[in-house]
């Protein structure tokens, strides 16, 4: 029994660190030359233990589609630094080029941890249409 408790205990710590917020995704069309669809995307995430690991968010579309990557190594408020074990700088921002389908889509964001391990941040998955908006929208 006493050997059951410890590794419930230790399974159950090692998700209690990581942390992280998905916080928007701001879908814009470039209706130029290129007419492709692009998703930026903000947040936070961390461990807490490896306060200096600033580990990649991988982004994922219901549909199984990987949407691409991000670093979380920009700077953020005092409050992540707090949550991220002291270092301020776990954010991420930034914009992937993506595919639309004309549909709906949940996209769900995942901090790659040190050990290889994933962790999906709180606020994922977040819903976005992967359509085409008309120029005059």
């Amino acid at each position: 029994m006493k050997r059951f408790i410890t590794a419930a205990s230790i399974a159950l710590s090692c998700n209690a660190f990581a942390g992280g917020y998905f916080e928007r995704i701001t879908p814009t069309f470039d209706y130029g030359n290129t007419n492709q669809l692009y998703l930026t995307l903000t947040g936070w995430a961390c461990e807490p233990s490896t306060p200096d690991f600033q580990g990649w968010i991988h982004f994922w579309r219901d549909d199984h589609v990987f949407l691409g990557a991000l670093p979380a190594n920009a700077p953020r408020e005092a409050a992540v630094g707090a949550a991220c074990g002291g270092n301020h700088v776990h954010g991420f921002s930034g914009t992937l080029a993506v595919r639309g389908d004309g549909k709906y889509h949940n996209v769900h964001a995942y901090f790659i941890r040190l050990d290889g391990s994933v962790f999906e941040l709180s606020q994922s998955p977040i819903n976005v249409g992967f359509y085409k908006l008309p120029p005059w929208y």
